[in-house]
């Protein structure tokens, strides 16, 4: 497993991940301002 955009904190126990998540982190890729918001976090295999 590997993150995409690692948070600043997180936690793995008995399976379970706990994740303290950024500011303003998020995933959108149309918003109605013309911007694209690709910084949350991401754990994959």
């Amino acid at each position: 497993m590997q993150w995409y955009n690692e948070p600043t904190a997180s936690l793995k126990t008995d399976g379970l991940i706990q994740v303290t998540t950024g500011a303003k982190t998020d995933f959108w890729c149309w918003t109605d301002y013309g911007f694209i918001r690709d910084n949350g976090h991401f754990y994959q295999n």
